[in-house]
Order: structure tokens, then C-alpha cells, then sequence
């Protein structure tokens, strides 16, 4: 009974973006622990993967109980109070979030931008580790945005202090070429994807901010 009621339990869990609910994702589990491994079928792999994608494509493109924590020096924090973890920017960018959506981008003319998703693991679709997370979304992204490459391999790093993968890769986008970091983690039972977008041409020019902005990046 244990066991059917954490199955139950798990079917109603969302996919998640700071802490509020955006949509159901139903996982098919039939009287079982969804924790026992099983085989992922390709198809249900890749639509939780394009799921991911069109979180993150969302959070991207939107400019075209808790604990305490001091603002650095020059910055404000743009998570909310439902957040759970605390996002800092320089107070010269501009907060874009909405919805539940945590973003920021750095001017009216170049809108180089970060932001923050969420997302619930998937074990029936293989989603279980942050590898698994990466390697599902790499491919998916390939055959999602014209002309996409990843630049470079998964790199070990950390998100606010946890175990994360990096990786970056290049797309066009409108007919403009884009340059982008993802960091993932995972916390529970949520993969966190901390997201960084500029043109091509602009991407260098903001790596220092963004790995200032990444040192006060905590979770609650």
C-alpha cells in the first residue's frame, strides 16, 4: 500500500518553474514504485526531452518559507519569494520575469539574458540523472533549432554550490546566431537549469558577469 500510495503521489507531481505549477506531466506508472529502474522508450525519452526544451526556448526568447540572504553589492535579486533558491543580477539589467518565469537581460539594445527553470525528474522516460538530463536535451535541440551545434564537451561544474554539468552550443535563430550556456543540477526531485543567451558576437563580452552572477547563485 506504501508503495502504491508514493506511485499515486508522484503521478501528480508538475513540472515546475519557481516553485509554482505550469503543467501536468503524466508519467504512465501502473501500480509501482516509478524509483525501479526501467527502460525508457525512445519516443517517451524524446517528448520529455522536447518538453525540457520548450521550457528553456520559453525562458530564452521571452525578450525578442524561506531563508535569508544578503543582496551583493550592486545587485538586486530577481527570484521571488517562492523561488527556491535566490538569483542575482547587476541592478544595470532589467528583470523580465513573468509568470513564474525568473529572467533578466542586460540592455533595451543588446539582449543578452539569463534565467532560471525547473524541472521534475522523469524516470520512466530515462530522465533520472543530470547526465541523462543533458544528453536527452543535446539531442533534442539539435533537431529543434536550425543549424545547431554543441560547442565543446559536458563540462563538471557546480550550481549554487550542488554538482552540475555545463555544456554550449550555437543556433540561428530569426536569421541570427545565437551562443549559449546551460548549467544543470539536480535538488530532489528537480533538475535546475540555469540559462545563459547572446548573439554570437556578444557572447564574450558578458562571460565575467555571468560567472559573478553564477558565484551568488545559492539555493534555499
Amino acid at each position: 500500500m506504501k508503495t502504491k500510495k508514493k506511485t499515486e503521489d508522484r503521478e501528480d507531481r508538475t513540472i515546475k518553474n519557481e516553485g509554482l505549477s505550469t503543467r501536468k506531466l503524466k508519467f504512465c506508472i501502473s501500480g509501482r514504485s516509478s524509483r525501479k529502474h526501467r527502460a525508457a522508450g525512445p519516443a517517451h525519452r524524446s517528448a520529455a526531452a522536447a518538453a525540457a526544451v520548450m521550457m528553456l526556448i520559453a525562458v530564452i526568447f521571452s525578450v525578442a518559507g524561506c531563508s535569508k540572504s544578503e543582496i551583493p553589492n550592486g545587485y538586486i535579486e530577481i527570484s521571488t519569494s517562492s523561488s527556491p533558491y535566490h538569483l542575482y543580477v547587476p541592478k544595470s539589467w532589467y528583470n523580465n520575469s513573468s509568470g513564474g518565469q525568473i529572467s533578466a537581460y542586460y540592455s533595451s539594445q543588446d539582449k543578452s539574458n539569463i534565467g532560471v527553470t525547473a524541472m521534475i525528474q522523469d524516470y520512466d522516460a530515462g530522465l533520472e540523472t543530470v547526465d541523462d538530463y543533458t544528453e536527452a536535451v543535446d539531442s533534442s535541440l539539435a533537431g529543434l533549432l536550425p543549424e545547431y551545434k554543441r560547442e565543446g564537451d559536458f563540462k563538471e561544474t557546480t550550481l549554487g554550490g550542488r554538482a552540475a554539468k555545463s555544456f554550449e552550443y550555437s543556433a540561428t535563430v530569426d536569421g541570427r546566431n545565437y551562443r549559449f550556456m546551460q548549467i544543470v543540477t539536480l535538488k530532489g526531485y528537480d533538475f535546475f537549469i540555469f540559462t545563459y543567451t547572446a548573439e554570437a558576437d556578444r557572447y564574450e563580452s558578458h562571460l565575467e558577469e555571468i560567472d559573478e552572477i553564477l558565484s551568488y547563485f545559492t539555493f534555499k
